[in-house]
């Protein structure tokens, strides 16, 4: 597949009883979606707002090619379905050359149970993304998320407030358990900009397992050059949160990934 595809699994189960005497079998069936951690903003449900919602736009710079543009105070999109279970913050990879907002994560509606929030200041470009993670309540069971954005300066006339290139769900969510864990280390964890931060890891794969590949995400778009392992240095020009990831894959294709949140000044 390519950059910024609509990834997920679909599970389905069917039951068929034996039946009865003068009654057919029944059957009953039910689906289930799983959704990977790393889900590209653009692939939301649905948008509403001041003026219809967020709008995609096509940008060279953002990670799958496309990003949200045109945000203002009060605009919303969803993804749905959502369970939480597992799933302890979200990164949110997002820019504003504009006035900078607040991203509000709630359930149900644009004005449901309040999960988690984060600000994201004017990053001085629609190109220079940074990488905050707020927590994220899990509202217990399956519900529509919604990402609402405000700002109560903004009017009409004035710039949008931010945009939204990606969200990574961090934590296990449904994974079985057993598999392997990683935690990653940066130092230093936090400076003025320009900052170079050394990256380190420490992977225990599961029993029986080895680890096949490293994948690293820095969080601000600039990818990796050169192979991949345990280890990564990378340079911050710019003030801002952000939040590594190292993505590892063992030799039965399985996946973990562990973060780190790096703090430029």
């Amino acid at each position: 597949h390519g950059p910024g595809q609509n990834l997920y699994y679909g599970i389905t189960a069917q039951y068929e009883d034996k039946g009865a005497p003068d009654a057919p079998a029944l059957t009953g069936s039910t689906s289930l979606t799983l959704r990977t951690s790393h889900r590209e903003a653009e692939h939301f449900i649905s948008t509403g707002g001041r003026n219809g919602g967020a709008e995609v736009g096509s940008r060279a710079d953002a990670s799958g090619g496309k990003r949200l543009i045109e945000i203002e105070d009060g605009d919303w999109v969803t993804f749905d379905p959502v369970n939480l279970k597992g799933v302890d913050s979200v990164t949110v990879g997002a820019s504003s050359g504009g006035l900078g907002g607040t991203v509000e994560f709630r359930a149900g509606s644009p004005t449901g149970e309040l999960l988690g929030s984060v600000t994201v200041p004017s990053t001085g470009g629609w190109e220079k993304l940074i990488s905050p993670t707020p927590d994220l309540k899990d509202p217990g069971g399956t519900t529509k998320l919604y990402a609402v954005f405000t700002n109560p300066e903004w009017s009409d006339g004035k710039a949008d407030l931010l945009s939204v290139d990606w969200l990574h769900f961090n934590g296990p969510g449904v994974e079985k358990a057993g598999g392997t864990e990683v935690t990653v280390q940066a130092e230093p964890a936090s400076g003025t900009a320009p900052l170079t931060v050394a990256l380190s890891s420490t992977v225990e794969p599961a029993e029986g397992r080895t680890i096949a590949s490293y994948h690293w995400d820095f969080g601000d778009n600039v990818k990796p050059t050169g192979p991949e392992g345990a280890t990564a240095t990378h340079r911050y020009d710019r003030k801002g949160a952000y939040t590594a990831h190292l993505t590892v894959t063992d030799n039965k294709g399985d996946t973990t990934t562990g973060a780190v949140r790096i703090d430029v000044k």
